[in-house]
């Protein structure tokens, strides 16, 4: 059996993507694309928008959107993928509370921005870790790609 990819190279990274790509690997071996084909497209493979896209890289910082990460089961994943961030989260908590999720990666993590948009005139709740802060906002603007983009090149 001859290897297709090396763990390292699957895009995006983590470990729920590994098992994504052997999904996808193994199903297209069982139907009997050619393993040669099977390693091409995984070393092709381009994720789809939000999903651990590299939005750009400043002082020796890689930033990603991975806003498809939208429950605390989606984002654990993701940030499992990397040693060290600084996360910034947004949009509604619907409900969610995200103190366990911060409490299972606190040592990857060296900043957590949670931001968190208010619907109408109703407050904004967060956790209670105390690295995590709350920045309210009305402007879905600011938890896009290009919201991003321009946060990172304000640095």
């Amino acid at each position: 059996a001859r290897p297709l990819a090396r763990v390292d190279q699957v895009r995006p990274p983590g470990a729920h993507n590994v098992t994504n790509a052997l999904a996808a690997a193994g199903l297209a071996l069982a139907v009997g694309v050619d393993p040669a084909a099977v390693a091409a497209g995984l070393a092709a493979f381009e994720p789809g928008g939000h999903r651990n896209v590299p939005v750009a890289q400043r002082a020796g910082v890689r930033y990603v959107d991975d806003s498809k990460a939208t429950n605390p089961h989606a984002a654990l994943a993701s940030l499992l993928a990397y040693p060290r961030v600084v996360w910034v989260a947004g949009g509604q908590l619907k409900g969610a509370e995200v103190d366990d999720l911060v409490r299972a990666v606190r040592d990857r993590l060296h900043f957590a921005e949670i931001l968190i948009a208010t619907s109408r005139d109703r407050p904004a709740r967060s956790g209670s870790m105390s690295m995590t802060r709350t920045v309210h906002t009305r402007s879905p603007d600011s938890l896009s790609t290009a919201g991003v983009r321009a946060f990172v090149t304000s640095l």
